[in-house]
């Protein structure tokens, strides 16, 4: 089996395994859902987020053209 058609084998797969990764989101009848793990703990940095930047999260949350469910 040739390198190309390997390769593209495993492209091929790769798309089938992720077939939420071309897709584009819709404009009505769905929600995007933000999870916050960690505030202020910057001992945890890959689920950290520090205190000034959530608030600038949630001011453009609060003033941008989004419904907010809590």
């Amino acid at each position: 089996m040739s390198c190309l058609r390997r390769l593209l084998g495993f492209i091929a797969a790769a798309l089938l395994c992720a077939p939420g990764a071309l897709s584009q989101p819709q404009d009505h009848g769905s929600a995007s859902v933000f999870l916050y793990h960690r505030f202020d703990e910057p001992d945890k940095p890959s689920t950290n987020i520090s205190s000034s930047l959530f608030r600038a999260h949630l001011a453009e949350l609060t003033s941008g053209p989004y419904h907010v469910m809590p």
